[in-house]
Order: C-alpha cells, then structure tokens, then sequence
C-alpha cells in the first residue's frame, strides 16, 4: 500500500529534524576530524620521549631551566592524610542515573583536596618537588568508605572515594630543574604512579584513545549526514512542473 502525500507541515517538520541532523553531524564530523588530525598529543609523546632520566645523585648537577624526568620513592614532607595517603583525589556519591542514555551511570562530584609539598627519594639522595599545582597520573591506591553507596544532601554524609599516592610509592616526575643558591627542586609537571618507561607509554596510549574517539566522532557524524540528507523533503514533481511553466509564461 502506497503512502499518500506528505502535508505541508509533514514536509517542514521533517525539513526541520533534517537540518539539525545535518548540523549536528557536521559538528561531529569535524570534532573527529580535528582528533584525528591533532598533533597536540604526538607533540606531548614527542617531548616526554626526549626528556633526560636522571638520577637523584645528579640532580643537583642539572643547569636551571632543564627538563626532566625524576624517578624515586615517595616522601611526605607535610603531615600524612587519612588512610595513610600523602597526596590524593577525593569525590563523593551524588546518584545513580534512572533514566535517559546515561540510565544506571554513577554520578560523583569532586571535592577540592590541596596538593601537599611531597619529595622523591632514590639510595639515600633527597630531591624536593617545589610547587603544589602538579597533575596526577596513575594513582595508585583506592580507599572507599562504604560497600553499600549512599548519597546525601552534603559531601560528608555520601559515601567517599579517594585515589592516591601513599608514602614510598614508585614515582616518576616529569619536571623542570629550579636552581637556586639555597636549594635545588624540581617543579613538577605531572606526577605518575610509575616508571618512566610507563610513563611513556601512557602518552602513546592517548594518541591512540584520541584517534579512537576522532573515528567515533567522525563516523557517528557522517551517519547523521546521511539520515539528515534523506530527510529533506523533495519538491513534488507537480510543483516543479508548475514553476517551470511559470518561467516559460515569464519569458
């Protein structure tokens, strides 16, 4: 059985849904594009690849201004945390998601944990990480205070998550050698719970989750193209015929 017609409105609304699919797969299409194309994270695989690893003992032979990478064990230099943790991440439980794509997904928020002056360690040799506003790689530790999550209307009542680094951990630091006359640190870049060649290796693996997504991305908006092309309604062939006579009666 053959389908009548479309009505006018049929035709505008499915010009409408048509148009913002095709506006939302160019969108996607072009944020694939650029992941894919984005030498950001290659330039960053490219800069940890050439960095110096130094040994503690030679840190302090190091010119100011040089960068590198610190390998050694974990030294607070400030009052140890709860459950032991030097340095770490803390979130608390919101809800779990009952409805729409994300139905079943924990939500958790993250509360600001201030990032403690900390020290690397390596056969007797001390070498201190200068600043507080370095990134963390890798955690290494998992703390949870429930089994059961429980969420409530402040951070304190839900159940708390917390990822970190405890004393003596193998860490590695990507940094830049601060030379002064009274002390020598390093400030730190990012810290990774880790060797460096794991360190690496991590940057490789984002170009690859990067090109991954880019695909995602640029598939899923190509997709939307087409849906959004076979959407556009098509001028009925009476219509054409009747604004070609008109044309033919204008000349």
């Amino acid at each position: 059985m053959r389908s009548g017609p479309v009505s006018p409105r049929g035709r505008r609304s499915r010009r409408l849904a048509g148009r913002v699919l095709l506006l939302i797969g160019t969108i996607l299409c072009g944020a694939g594009i650029w992941l894919i194309l984005s030498r950001t994270q290659s330039q960053e695989v490219t800069r940890v690849s050439a960095l110096q690893r130094v040994e503690l003992g030679r840190f302090r032979e190091l010119p100011g201004g040089a960068e590198v990478l610190l390998e050694g064990r974990l030294v607070a230099r400030e009052p140890v945390g709860p459950q032991g943790f030097v340095v770490y991440t803390e979130k608390y439980y919101l809800r779990r998601e009952s409805e729409g794509a994300s139905q079943g997904r924990e939500q958790w928020g993250e509360r600001a944990v201030p990032r403690p002056l900390i020290a690397l360690e390596q056969g007797g040799q001390v070498v201190e990480v200068c600043n507080r506003d370095y990134l963390l790689l890798r955690l290494t530790h998992q703390w949870q205070s429930d089994t059961t999550l429980r969420s409530g209307d402040l951070a304190h009542e839900a159940t708390l998550r917390r990822h970190g680094f405890k004393v003596g951990d193998a860490l590695t630091v990507d940094g830049r050698v601060v030379a002064d006359p009274a002390r020598s640190c390093v400030a730190a870049r990012a810290v990774f719970g880790g060797d460096p060649l794991a360190y690496l290796d991590q940057q490789r693996e984002g170009v690859i989750v990067l090109r991954v997504v880019g695909a995602v991305f640029a598939g899923l908006g190509a997709l939307l193209l087409v849906i959004g092309a076979l959407l556009l309604p098509r001028e009925p062939a009476s219509f054409k015929g009747s604004q070609a006579a008109g044309e033919d009666r204008a000349r």
